[in-house]
Parts: structure tokens; sequence; C-alpha cells
């Protein structure tokens, strides 16, 4: 539930922006080196030899983690999870961009599962388990992070979809203390959740 009315589009329009910025500007200088690319995630999965590894590595020629065509490289939406912690960060931003463009209907959503994880927000909840050794490396990125799950949860607010909670739980548990004190007033405002829920 929530106090405060949905963004309009406008409004939402020019947060989305501000998010795409945010997400360029953190990750601008995250590398690839030594980490796990996608089509070398999907040879893990499969449980493939290192030789075959090193083959399925060397079709990945991005350098750049805005050149890694995801929707097309990762049509099932699983090579996130075979990603060691370089590779994770490296390709974080080419998936989160992808999921504020789509929000923002500046992409039609992908017609296979390559944002998969991005519709179920656990991902990033990092308290515990695997999420917490991939999102290990992350450095200057995590507000990055922040505001995306929070422009993720008043999208799916505007849109319908859900009543987007579902990454307002993520973002209070692990991301919190990464917002400005401003945002943190203004979430809470706009969130009407029991206030012992909310971090301290």
């Amino acid at each position: 539930m929530s106090d405060a009315q949905p963004y309009t589009k406008k409004q939402l329009r020019e947060f989305g922006d501000g998010v795409l910025d945010i997400i360029g500007r953190a990750f601008s200088d995250v590398s690839l080196e030594g980490g796990t690319t996608i089509t070398e995630a999907y040879a893990i999965d499969d449980y493939a030899p290192a030789t075959a590894r090193a083959e399925a590595r060397a079709k990945d020629t991005y350098k750049k983690w805005h050149e890694a065509d995801i929707v097309t490289l990762d049509p099932g939406g699983s090579a996130l999870s075979f990603m060691d912690p370089i590779g994770f960060r490296f390709h974080l931003p080419a998936y989160t961009h992808l999921a504020v463009r789509v929000e923002l209907r500046r992409e039609p959503y992908p017609d296979n599962n390559c944002l998969m994880h991005f519709d179920e927000p656990a991902m990033f909840d990092v308290s515990t388990g695997l999420r917490a050794v991939q999102f290990s490396l992350l450095e200057n990125e995590h507000a990055a992070v922040a505001q995306f799950l929070w422009f993720m949860a008043e999208a799916r607010r505007v849109r319908a979809y859900h009543q987007g909670l579902e990454y307002i739980k993520p973002l209070r548990r692990s991301w919190w203390k990464y917002l400005a004190d401003a945002d943190r007033t203004t979430i809470k405002h706009r969130w009407n959740i029991q206030t012992s829920a909310w971090p301290r």
C-alpha cells in the first residue's frame, strides 16, 4: 500500500532518465578482465570442460557492458546465476539499463527470458547466499542499484503489474544505506509500510 499517488508518466520518465544516467556513470569503468562472459556462463551451466568454456568465452567479443547484446546472448535469463563476481558486476548494468528502458517503453519487453531475474527482485537481497558473493565486488555502484530498485517499484505501480512492494523489500534489506537521506524520506512517504520495518 502507499500514501502517495503513483507517479505520472512524465514523472516516471524523468525518474527513469536519471536512473539510466546514474547506472551509466556508476558502471562506466567496470572491467570484464578475468570474469565470466555470457556465453561462457551457459557453458558452465552445461558442465562443459575447460576447453569448451574457453571456446565459449572467445565468442563474446564485447569489451564494454553496453556492447553486450543480452537479449540475444542470454535468451534463458540464466547467465547471471553462473557468473563469478567480476562477470556479475560487469554485466549487471546491461541488464538493469535494459530493464529501465523496457519500463519506459523505449524498448519492447524481450520475447524471451533474458530479464527473468528482474521479475524476481529477491535476487537483490544480498543478506545471504550466492548473490552476496556475486555482489561482493561492487564499490561505487551501490547507490545505482538502490536507485534502480526504487525506480522499478515506482514503475510497477504505474504500470499496474504489481504494487511494486516486491522491489521495496530488497531495497530496505540490502541497499537502504546507499540512498541519500532525502530519498529515504521520500520513499517512506510514498510507501506506507509499518514503521518498524524500515531500517534505522
